[in-house]
């Protein structure tokens, strides 16, 4: 009688072992996550299901372990869940994969809680309020051409959101022989109250940025060209180029443009809608509303 007993009672464990892993897994949701109940509205049936995909293997995102799915439906204090979901749906309409737009938001949602580098700002390279609620940085190239098609992109920014800084950064890449010397003679400008005025010439003759082309451009400025182009050949501000490119390594700058929101570096692809979408996150996170 002792061996049928025990056998009875290991049938018996097995079974509670398995009613406890059951209880301790998540269920499955009921029904398809209703897209247009979290705002997520004007894709068709086949994008729809995309996104549904995608918030099934996302993570919810502020913080914890359970899916942008299950933080929609119930995580209803996380404000950036409804967000990040219409943040999917954008990258999927823009040709994301389900692969391609998990590992974005895995990206951007870690950028969140990641470490912030301070940055040096100088005043004359900066647009907006001092003690605006979201500073964003962007460290370029003046002989980049991504830097030049993102610039419309990026000085649209301020109007589609009041009350944004914005800061220009020095980063100028090894390949692109004159790009020290037009970071150089941007600084000439800044110390002249019209850095913005050369940055604009700068970008819009990319094509022309020998020394006679700054030398023009300060003219048409009414600056002293002889003394930019004496700044220049001395290197008078070949230091501060220099440690402005220095901070962009140390905060991980591998590419121009990149922009940092409140020292977040942006993962999301240069494009208006997505960074004025996470300048708006931003200020979510800073009230509050998201949590490691």
């Amino acid at each position: 009688m002792r061996r049928p007993l025990a056998a009875l009672l290991v049938v018996f464990g097995l079974l509670l072992a398995g009613c406890q892993t059951d209880r301790a897994v998540a269920q499955p949701p009921v029904g398809p996550l209703n897209l247009s109940n979290a705002g997520v509205r004007g894709l068709n049936a086949e994008l729809e299901d995309t996104v549904r995909s995608v918030a099934l293997r996302a993570r919810c995102p502020c913080g914890g372990d359970h899916s942008l799915d299950a933080c929609v439906r119930s995580h209803t204090s996380c404000e950036l869940g409804p967000r990040t979901l219409s943040l999917s749906a954008k990258l999927v309409k823009m040709g994301a994969t389900i692969p391609d737009a998990e590992q974005e938001l895995a990206n951007y949602r870690a950028s969140f809680f990641g470490p912030r580098p301070q940055f040096e700002l100088s005043e004359g390279a900066c647009k907006g309020p001092r003690d605006a609620k979201v500073t964003v940085v962007e460290f370029s190239d003046f002989e980049c051409p991504a830097c030049g098609n993102a610039r419309l992109v990026v000085e649209s920014l301020p109007e589609a959101i009041p009350g944004l800084r914005m800061c220009f950064k020095h980063f100028p890449l090894k390949r692109h022989l004159r790009a020290f010397d037009a970071a150089q003679a941007a600084e000439f400008a800044r110390e002249q109250g019209r850095f913005w005025e050369l940055h604009d010439l700068l970008f819009d003759g990319q094509a022309s940025l020998e020394i006679e082309d700054f030398k023009k451009y300060a003219r048409i400025l009414g600056l002293d060209d002889a003394a930019l182009e004496q700044a220049i050949h001395s290197g008078k501000y070949a230091e501060r180029v220099q440690q402005s490119r220095e901070e962009g390594v140390a905060a991980g700058v591998n590419a121009t443009p990149s922009l940092f929101i409140n020292g977040r570096l942006l993962s999301l692809p240069m494009d208006a809608d997505l960074i004025a979408h996470s300048v708006q996150d931003e200020l979510v996170y800073k009230a509050g509303a998201a949590h490691p």
